[in-house]
């Protein structure tokens, strides 16, 4: 074999090898990145703010008009309003596919899912009223989607599904 072929058999192999050790990289980045973003979001949702707006949502009833919100939360909406943000920002990290929408049900599928079915008359009125349907439009989206994957969730609840499971 000519010096000149064998080098060029180097040479793709090298070029192969270096491909194939960019993709584990590239899945050991992303696998990182999601651990990551499951850490920052479980820090995020353990606030004691959060925590305690999340007890005030529990105490709305459902159907509420936007002044009947006002007047049952009253000194503790803006706690709630608190709560607003934070899952408008989760939304939209979500949308952007900088966390999965799989981790934030897991997470937060009950306090979402109450915070939007709760609230929502609050922000619908709102937006009508200020001509704005941007107005909470990422918590609505993001209890949207997370009804969505409900109505295709076949999976048993953890207490049921792992009431088995040892360390």
């Amino acid at each position: 074999m000519e010096t000149y072929t064998l080098f060029d058999i180097l040479s793709k192999a090298a070029i192969i090898a270096a491909g194939l050790f960019a993709a584990i990289q590239l899945v050991h980045i992303k696998k990182q990145r999601s651990r990551e973003s499951a850490l920052q979001l479980l820090n995020s949702v353990q606030t004691p703010e959060l925590i305690e707006a999340m007890n005030i949502v529990y105490g709305i009833p459902m159907g509420l008009t936007k002044g009947e919100i006002e007047t049952h939360l009253s000194d503790k909406f803006p706690k709630v309003m608190h709560m607003h943000m934070q899952l408008e920002s989760i939304g939209l990290l979500v949308f952007k596919k900088e966390i999965k929408l799989e981790l934030v049900a897991e997470f937060m599928r009950g306090p979402i899912l109450l915070f939007w079915g709760s609230m929502k008359n609050y922000f619908f009125e709102t937006r009508r009223v200020n001509n704005d349907e941007n107005y909470g439009e990422w918590v609505q989206w993001l209890a949207e989607q997370i009804e969505k994957k409900e109505l295709k969730k076949t999976t048993k609840p953890a207490h049921i599904a792992y009431k088995n499971w040892k360390p």
